[in-house]
């Protein structure tokens, strides 16, 4: 148990002499296991109402300040929050339990076969969109006029043929089961976009050479923890109400809107943070956007595709 207020008590973990709770050498906690398990149980549920209580408090300014929650921590006004890592955490927990109880709404993977050869992305099987892959095979590719290789060229043909093989293989397994293939990416997914957290930073650490890489790192988990908690909705709607159907202009406007929101919010965002004219913010903005959407589409499109080879 905790030592009663002004009693003077030992660090087990560093022998450090200190009056309260959290010991101020090594930070251990001082608190006994070997009591009650209801009094166990009252210090839980009273960690999880101050985390429900930090959490409310920390989606206020996130959702209504662009920026704002980004440099109250830098600040070191950071104890009323939760920290920028579980925030990211706790969103990405609920969006990609949404994903995988609803199917991915219009962020689902596809895989189908076509005359061309496996198309599978990100979207509705037929869109152009820019994470799609394909993969053809060598006979399909090459022209109908070309010439023989020579006798003594190196058989790589074979090679390519058997890669492509492979793949059509999977596809046909993934187009069996669709949804299965869906969650396999979504659950790869999880992790991939984990890793767009150092990539925003490093942009960003492009852009502005005289913050510390650690406040970009913050900049990037709070935009992605609010990308997340946005899209999460959107997701639980158009995959649970049947009048939004995900092929529909319904859904596609919302998704549209999203993405227009998403990028007002990170202009506005920047310029709390890191200040500067508007001039200036709106084309380091431009640049970034343009080298993540890049980054994020060759990231998901290599997520979709080792999905597939490993199906």
């Amino acid at each position: 148990m905790t030592a009663p207020a002004g009693q003077v008590v030992t660090c087990a973990n560093c022998g450090r002499e200190f009056g309260g709770r959290f010991c101020p050498e090594c930070g251990q906690d001082q608190e006994d296991i070997r009591r009650p398990f209801a009094a166990i149980a009252r210090d839980f549920l009273g960690d999880f109402i101050a985390f429900d209580a930090r959490i409310w408090r920390t989606l206020a300014p996130l959702l209504t300040r662009p920026g704002g929650l980004t440099v109250d921590y830098i600040e070191g006004r950071r104890a009323r929050y939760v920290p920028p890592l579980k925030l990211y955490v706790f969103a990405a927990f609920l969006y990609f339990t949404i994903v995988a109880i609803g199917g991915g709404g219009p962020f689902q993977a596809f895989v189908q076969e076509t005359e061309d050869g496996v198309t599978f992305g990100f979207g509705e099987p037929g869109d152009q969109n820019p994470e799609e892959g394909s993969g053809r095979s060598a006979a399909e590719t090459a022209p109908a006029d070309a010439p023989p290789p020579p006798a003594n060229a190196p058989d790589t043909a074979g090679g390519s043929a058997d890669v492509s093989r492979g793949i059509e293989e999977r596809a046909q397994r993934a187009a069996e089961d669709p949804q299965a293939y869906g969650r396999a990416v979504q659950g790869t997914l999880s992790y991939a976009h984990f890793l767009l957290l150092p990539v925003l930073a490093l942009l960003l650490k492009a852009f502005y050479r005289n913050r510390y890489y650690a406040e970009h790192l913050v900049f990037g988990m709070h935009f992605h923890a609010l990308a997340l908690l946005t899209a999460a909705p959107i997701v639980a709607a158009i995959d649970f109400i049947p009048a939004l159907d995900r092929q529909g202009s319904p859904a596609r406007a919302i998704v549209s809107v999203w993405y227009l929101g998403l990028g007002a919010y990170l202009f506005l965002a920047m310029r709390r943070v890191y200040g500067g004219g508007y001039l200036r913010t709106l084309s380091r903005w431009a640049a970034l956007g343009l080298l993540y959407a890049i980054l994020a589409a060759l990231i998901l499109g290599l997520v979709a595709f080792l999905t597939l080879w490993m199906y």
